[in-house]
């Protein structure tokens, strides 16, 4: 197998031969600091807080085992905290939902 240099051209790559899709492009060498160890660390420096997790309807709907349109209903009513996307869409802090979900408590065979 060849290998190819900086700034040479790749061959055309024929439709029917086993060739590397970037056949018959200029390899590039990469911008120095952009390699996955630098931006890791980058990362690791500039420690931002993490952003609130919102769920949607659906996934609020796994949780709590109800349809999403219970969700919807439950959120209109004012039932289950939610606050709307700039698209109109609701999203619903996922701490209040768990929380709400772990202080269900099933009654069986009670009527």
């Amino acid at each position: 197998m060849r290998t190819w240099q900086v700034g040479q051209t790749l061959p055309a790559r024929p439709i029917h031969t086993g060739m590397p899709k970037h056949a018959g492009r200029r390899i590039l060498p990469s911008k120095p600091g952009n390699s996955k160890k630098d931006v890791d660390e980058m990362e690791g420096a500039m420690a931002q807080p993490k952003p609130a997790e919102y769920l949607k309807t659906a996934e609020v709907a796994d949780i709590l085992h109800v349809s999403p349109k219970t969700v919807t209903r439950w959120a209109k009513d004012g039932k289950l905290p939610h606050s709307r996307t700039l698209g109109g869409h609701r999203r619903f802090p996922a701490g209040s939902i768990r929380k709400l979900a772990e202080g269900l408590i099933q009654v069986g065979g009670v009527e």
